[in-house]
């Protein structure tokens, strides 16, 4: 969601994301979910331990969403990474089951914001 900073000049990017159970530990022993307030200028890069940490992805999970958020098509990553399309198949319904997301638009735009932190 977006929200208009003081002054309305700039916006703010508000996201909540589900934390996996294992990382909520310390804080609960029920669901949690991360809350992260980004401005929309700020620069970062995603890595594959935020990807793992945020959303217990895989390591072959973390590369189908990282070739994703490059703007490869499922095609092309199956190709990039020598794998079937089904396996790629399988690889996002995993990644949109553990993001929240519902396709993939919606994944490179949650993508996108994390990577402004």
């Amino acid at each position: 969601m977006g929200l208009a900073a003081a002054g309305g000049q700039q916006r703010l990017f508000i996201e909540v994301a589900p934390l996996a159970a294992r990382h909520a530990w310390p804080i609960t022993d029920g669901p949690a979910v991360l809350v992260s307030i980004a401005d929309q200028d700020a620069h970062g890069e995603l890595s594959e331990p935020m990807l793992r940490d945020l959303f217990d992805l895989t390591p072959a999970e973390i590369r189908v969403a990282a070739a994703l958020f490059e703007g490869l098509e499922p095609a092309k990553v199956a190709e990039r990474l020598k794998v079937a399309m089904p396996t790629i198949r399988s690889h996002l319904v995993h990644i949109y089951a553990k993001t929240g997301a519902t396709g993939q638009s919606d994944l490179c735009r949650r993508l996108a914001r994390l990577a402004r932190h």
